[in-house]
């Protein structure tokens, strides 16, 4: 059986590296959801985001994201034209995943984060049912045989505390919107899996890695969304915003709001631009 490593990079003002493992937990008590009630209730309390405080830090984590993304899926490419028989092969399967560590080692160093971020630097996506298979016994396991998929891949506590200190941390609330749309994909992939074992075990490293492609798509269309009623609440020619790229052209520095006033909080120079993640092998 081959062991999935799901990651979620969440960079930019808010910064935190987000691993997704098959890490151990006590039982949860959310709801079988994504979106958990406590979940609903902490993004509700992060700040909205807003003009011209906040346009660097949405504009920097969506062209991350895009970067991520496109990035994770080069990497899935790479592994399936590398480890043909990944599925079937135990060897090639082992062999792959240690290739796509590697590539998830890299990842920092192509992907700058931004400062303002102090929340926790890794979260892990433990789906309970997982958690049971692992630690319930064979009392356990019986129960997997009866429990609903959405009750198998609702995180356990320790996952939906961390999870929730990212998004307390951060620095607007779109942000915390888009990390939560990361996640939630990752919960639906497994409930549509049908089975929290058969998704953390039985796929390859090139399928994580086009799932977390997919799921760096979905954060990205959220913070592209929100990018651009942060630039209508400023009045800003959306032109303006380089959605692919990290780092708005400077000619659009200082554009003018509806007000007369130049935006005098947008990307300093020193913030870095993420570069193409190479791929491994």
């Amino acid at each position: 059986m081959l062991r999935r490593s799901i990651l979620l990079f969440v960079t930019g003002a808010l910064a935190p590296f987000v691993w997704f493992t098959a890490s151990g937990g006590e039982a949860d008590q959310n709801p079988a959801q994504c979106e958990t009630p406590d979940l609903q209730a902490a993004v509700a309390k992060v700040k909205k985001c807003e003009c011209p405080e906040d346009i660097c830090t949405v504009s920097v984590e969506a062209g991350n994201a895009g970067v991520l993304r496109d990035g994770f899926q080069r990497e899935s490419e790479a592994l399936a034209g590398a480890f043909p028989k990944a599925a079937t092969d135990q060897g090639q399967g082992d062999r792959a995943y240690a290739a796509y560590r590697r590539f998830v080692n890299l990842v920092p160093q192509y992907v700058p984060s931004a400062p303002g971020y102090n929340g926790p630097n890794v979260v892990h996506y433990s789906p309970y049912g997982y958690w049971v298979y692992q630690n319930g016994g064979s009392g356990g396991r019986l129960a997997l045989e009866t429990m609903p998929p959405q009750e198998q891949c609702r995180r356990t506590n320790e996952s939906e505390t961390q999870l929730i200190s990212a998004v307390k941390k951060s620095q607007c609330q779109a942000i915390a919107e888009a990390i939560v749309a990361h996640e939630c994909y990752h919960f639906d992939r497994c409930v549509k899996v049908g089975s929290a074992v058969k998704y953390m075990e039985q796929t390859t490293a090139a399928a994580s890695a086009a799932e977390e492609a997919q799921a760096y798509g979905a954060q990205l269309n959220s913070l592209m969304a929100a990018e651009q009623t942060v630039f209508q609440s400023c009045k800003i020619n959306p032109r303006c915003s380089n959605l692919a790229g990290a780092v708005r052209d400077p000619a659009c520095w200082g554009h003018s709001t509806g007000g007369g006033k130049g935006i005098q909080h947008d990307c300093p120079a020193n913030v870095k631009k993420p570069k193409k993640i190479p791929t491994v092998p």
